[in-house]
């Protein structure tokens, strides 16, 4: 999770009104330890947010009550994550494909050099 929140910083490093989260509780009632009405995701993003600060927790209360678009933003993460990696397998699909091709050519040359030499082989002992 470190290194997603680190990359979507980068990402979004340009905006100011975007706080990304992790490995933190979100708070959504005051009374929230008799309720139990609190999360603890992985990750969230929250739009909206002038105040910068580090922060231990979200306490929607206390951030003019925005909350999180996690699922939203989740699902967008995971859909071009996948893409990502379908791209990626797809290219790597693909440079073995092409490794394995040069590699049969190879074979192939090597075979035909070694009975051209077989061959010459056999010629020179009947000339001697």
């Amino acid at each position: 999770m470190y290194l997603l929140i680190r990359v979507l910083e980068y990402h979004w490093r340009d905006r100011t009104d975007v706080y990304l989260g992790g490995n933190m509780f979100i708070y959504f009632d005051p009374n929230q330890q008799k309720n139990r009405n609190f999360r603890g995701p992985d990750f969230f993003v929250v739009k909206g947010v002038t105040d910068q600060r580090p922060r231990h927790s979200w306490v929607i209360w206390e951030e003019e009550y925005r909350t999180p678009e996690e699922e939203k933003f989740i699902e967008a993460i995971e859909a071009e994550l996948f893409a990502e990696s379908e791209s990626a397998a797809r290219r790597v699909a693909e440079q073995r494909a092409e490794s394995e091709r040069q590699r049969a050519e190879a074979e192939a040359e090597v075979a035909r050099l070694m009975a051209l030499l077989k061959g010459q082989s056999s010629h020179d002992s009947q000339v001697d």
